[in-house]
């Protein structure tokens, strides 16, 4: 009698690629005496495969603007919009108020990965 092992290999691929990027992270917003202050450089997003949906949430009621992948004009944006990035993308915020001494925190979830947060920044618009 003889036994033997037969050994194969399975492989698992996801469906739709990787939609988990590398971290990203935005720094704080924070100026004074200007209507609007913004974020340069804008982060890159990597790591991934296929491209990802983020929403972006924030105090109502107050502005926020994107620009993406060195754009030099900005679009408006509401609390939980939401855009679609690819691999090597880059997003600048800019803060909006008419008026002085606001300050919100912003939140970005990647919606095609399970509304993971990918990071949260604060804006911050003060008076001299």
């Amino acid at each position: 009698m003889r036994i033997g092992i037969v050994a194969s290999s399975v492989q698992v691929q996801e469906s739709g690629g990787d939609v988990t990027p590398d971290a990203v992270n935005w720094t704080n917003i924070s100026t004074g005496g200007l209507p609007s202050g913004y974020y340069l450089p804008a982060p890159t997003i990597s790591g991934i495969t296929s491209p990802v949906t983020l929403e972006i949430t924030f105090t109502a009621g107050l502005g926020l603007e994107y620009s993406t992948n060195g754009g030099s004009s900005f679009s408006s944006i509401s609390s939980g919009g939401t855009l679609v990035f690819n691999n090597g993308d880059t997003i600048t915020f800019k803060m909006v108020s008419g008026t002085a001494n606001v300050e919100y925190t912003v939140t970005i979830k990647n919606v095609t990965d399970g509304n993971a947060i990918l990071d949260t920044f604060t804006c911050k618009l003060y008076s001299f």
